[in-house]
């Protein structure tokens, strides 16, 4: 992936997802909540609910997160 020369690099989602793999490795199980991560991404960032879910799909497709039944499984 080609990341840009941008001035505000913070409204990326490779951004986001960075930090979403941050509060990710804070818990200890492979499997949490899609509600927990976003109300902590949100309470600390204050990102939508938009822009999170565009960096979660990020994060699918390059194998970093998995998802099932409302949980987010860590694949790291």
């Amino acid at each position: 992936m080609i990341i840009g020369n941008d001035i505000n690099p913070k409204r990326k989602i490779y951004y986001y997802g960075a930090l979403i793999i941050e509060i990710l490795k804070e818990f200890s199980q492979n499997t949490v909540s899609f509600d927990d991560v976003y109300h902590l991404t949100h309470s600390r960032h204050g990102i939508s609910i938009e822009l999170f879910m565009l960096s979660l799909d990020w994060l699918f497709i390059i194998s970093v997160v998995d998802g099932k039944d409302g949980m987010v499984i860590k694949c790291f």
